[in-house]
């Protein structure tokens, strides 16, 4: 059972208003809604909500057994697709897993202490996946200053009020987001100052 409300409901009120007859009455309102889609799991009420906001003709709020339409075709329509290899190698030789295992290898180091520290640890580790090789002490001094930059730029140009982050064709919310990047540099931070081991 997912969350009805969080991953169904609001996203579709944003689309379609309320009915006057809902109007001081909501939880008694929402009881049938609850009820009807409670089956389903918070993924399937994500993509029912979506499937529904994208393939609504009027703005007329939905009907529970329209809801649970659509949370039945999303279903239909994801089991349908086609597999697809979304592993990053598979498709984007420079993300290969021995690129990356090189990368987390060679920012274990002093150089990488550093820029975990002064927070370039991310720029670092892309070049040498990138490139298969540690940067010299000019490409460095280049990095650090790049680095530094592109970090202050997203953590100021981020915020939770944001609408949602298209990634690869995925909609997460900006909170979503964060978390996931703050993880990846984590874990990065961690590698280069020796407190993990590299993959």
């Amino acid at each position: 059972m997912g969350d009805v409300f969080a991953n169904f409901l609001e996203p579709i009120q944003r689309q379609f208003p309320l009915p006057k007859m809902a109007e001081g009455r909501e939880a008694d309102f929402y009881e049938d809604y609850m009820r009807a889609l409670s089956r389903f799991s918070d993924t399937d009420l994500r993509f029912g909500a979506a499937w529904l906001i994208n393939t609504a003709e009027t703005r007329a709020y939905p009907l529970p057994s329209k809801c649970v339409a659509a949370c039945k075709a999303s279903i239909n329509d994801r089991e349908k697709a086609p597999v697809v290899d979304t592993r990053p190698d598979k498709h984007y030789p420079e993300w290969d897993m021995d690129r990356r295992k090189l990368a987390d290898r060679l920012i274990a180091c002093p150089i990488g202490y550093e820029a975990a520290k002064e927070d370039w640890i991310w720029t670092l580790w892309d070049f040498i996946r990138i490139n298969q090789r540690f940067p010299d002490k000019h490409e460095i001094a280049v990095l650090r200053k790049k680095g530094m930059a592109l970090s202050k730029e997203f953590w100021e140009s981020v915020s939770e009020e944001k609408h949602f982050v298209n990634n690869n064709g995925l909609w997460i919310s900006p909170v979503t987001f964060i978390k996931m990047r703050k993880q990846i540099i984590d874990r990065l931070k961690k590698i280069a100052c020796g407190e993990v081991q590299c993959l």
